[in-house]
């Protein structure tokens, strides 16, 4: 006769915690922070970062499905996606990227991609919400 295995036993929780029935973290310290407040200098965890990608990557995918033939409510769109990625202090360059991978993935036809990249190109930085000549909070060379 074998042995039964501890993971098939009785009285084995899994991967649980006992106490709270959630998976247990390496990082006792970590939390989930809403997108809506989520900033990079006061959660530097990675997986934090990552998650407001997402949520911001899928919030914008969801919101260009719904405005897919008005082109003002489109340019407000990507207005109000840059100001999160900037709100979170994302940069431009990663910005664009999830831009980027957001259009592809509405599946635009040839036409409404060309008219989408057009509006992408003609915000300025007034629209989106920077301040020419702005600089950091904490920027010691301004």
């Amino acid at each position: 006769m074998l042995p039964i295995p501890r993971w098939q036993a009785p009285w084995y929780k899994g991967v649980l915690d006992s106490e709270t029935n959630a998976v247990p973290s390496t990082d006792r310290s970590f939390r989930r922070v809403p997108p809506e407040v989520y900033n990079r200098r006061a959660h530097p965890s990675l997986k934090q970062l990552h998650d407001f990608e997402a949520w911001l990557r899928e919030t914008m995918a969801a919101e260009l499905e719904a405005g897919r033939d008005d082109i003002e409510l489109t340019k407000a769109i990507f207005v109000r996606f840059f100001q999160r990625g900037l709100r979170a202090e994302l940069l431009l360059a990663e910005l664009m990227e999830i831009a980027a991978t957001v259009i592809n993935r509405v599946d635009y036809s040839e036409a409404q991609r060309a008219q989408v990249l057009k509006i992408l190109r003609n915000l300025n930085v007034e629209e989106i919400g920077i301040e020419r000549g702005a600089t950091a909070p904490d920027d010691k060379h301004a």
